[in-house]
């Protein structure tokens, strides 16, 4: 169990492709989800999570001091993954989530977001986001922010030009991904600066 300081965003994907064939692409998400934040000792002096869904819209569901444990956490998440489907469009807004996230969690002074520790917005991606233009620039706002943006892709779904690199993007496609993802993401948490260098 680690104290490290992270402000962590988790940006689920809804979509109805998400949602599809009993949600089995989106509780992949879930699952490493809270197999990496079962790795921190939530809130006071260790992590903090927000949580926040996109489809066609986005939503911010919780801020940073919302969740205090990670029981708290594990229901919050479970929550997150939507009752329904969303219907399917070709509008899958990425960039308008990471809008918001910015908007309401990074830049607003009640979020709770603490100075002097590293922030990470980790989101999944099931179809290829429609207003890729616009997540490139947020995701780049965000780094100027000291903000690690970090995409789980499904298969053919191609995330590096959002991130600014495959260093920062894996593939989620099932249950054996998840244990390769969540060490990656610890290892992330381990070695990332408390700002990222300028691309």
């Amino acid at each position: 169990m680690s104290t490290l300081q992270w402000d962590i965003v988790l940006l689920f994907d809804v979509s109805a492709t998400a949602l599809a064939n009993n949600k089995m692409l989106l509780n992949l998400f879930k699952n490493a989800s809270l197999a990496f934040s079962g790795n921190f000792i939530i809130g006071g002096n260790g992590a903090q999570v927000a949580l926040a869904e996109y489809a066609d819209a986005a939503y911010v569901i919780t801020d940073f001091e919302t969740i205090t444990s990670q029981s708290m956490l594990n229901g919050a998440i479970n929550s997150a993954v939507g009752t329904g489907a969303v219907p399917e469009t070709p509008d899958i807004q990425l960039g308008y989530a990471l809008q918001k996230i910015n908007d309401y969690l990074i830049t607003y002074p009640n979020s709770g977001l603490r100075k002097g520790v590293r922030h990470m917005v980790i989101f999944s991606a099931e179809v290829q986001p429609s207003d890729i233009n616009s997540a490139i620039g947020l995701a780049r706002q965000l780094h100027n922010q000291c903000v690690y943006t970090i995409g789980l892709a499904a298969s053919g779904v191609d995330l590096s030009n959002i991130v600014g690199g495959t260093d920062f993007t894996s593939s989620l496609n099932s249950q054996a991904d998840v244990t390769t993802v969540v060490n990656w993401l610890n290892q992330k948490a381990c070695t990332l600066p408390a700002c990222p260098p300028t691309n």
